[in-house]
């Protein structure tokens, strides 16, 4: 990825189908602006957190303290633009029903949510491996 190009987003999902009352699902993605597009990028979204029945997905990125809807390619290379010397940008995306009433964005300075990226780190190779036992084996004493 080129570091020119290359955007952190900082994502939260919240609507009233989250699971989360009165909050949101968060979780970090980096992307390259050269390369993503909107269908492509809702697609990679909706495949990871898909959305339920009846559900319909908006984005929105946060401009100048206000909430920026992302329809199309253009809106989404507008986004990158107007975060070109910061490469953060926050974005919120809402799933809602359209037979409940609708959630409001919520605000960024509020801390209630739960975050998808906080997941305890565990070794990938146990303490009695061979592999690891191969490795100090060959070390110089």
């Amino acid at each position: 990825m080129d570091p020119k190009t290359s955007f952190f987003l900082d994502i939260r999902l919240f609507g009233n189908n989250t699971r989360v009352e009165g909050g949101w699902y968060s979780f970090s993605k980096v992307v390259d602006s050269d390369y993503t597009n909107f269908k492509d990028f809702v697609d990679d979204t909706l495949h990871s957190y898909p959305s339920g029945y009846n559900d319909v997905v908006k984005l929105f990125y946060l401009a100048d303290e206000s909430h920026v809807e992302i329809r199309t390619d253009q809106d989404l290379l507008a986004m990158f633009a107007k975060h070109e010397s910061s490469r953060v940008i926050r974005l919120s995306i809402d799933y809602f029903d359209t037979r409940k009433p609708h959630v409001p964005i919520p605000d960024w300075n509020i801390s209630n949510a739960i975050i998808l990226d906080a997941v305890p780190c565990t070794p990938s190779l146990p303490q009695n491996s061979p592999l690891k036992a191969i490795t100090q084996g060959t070390q110089p004493t």
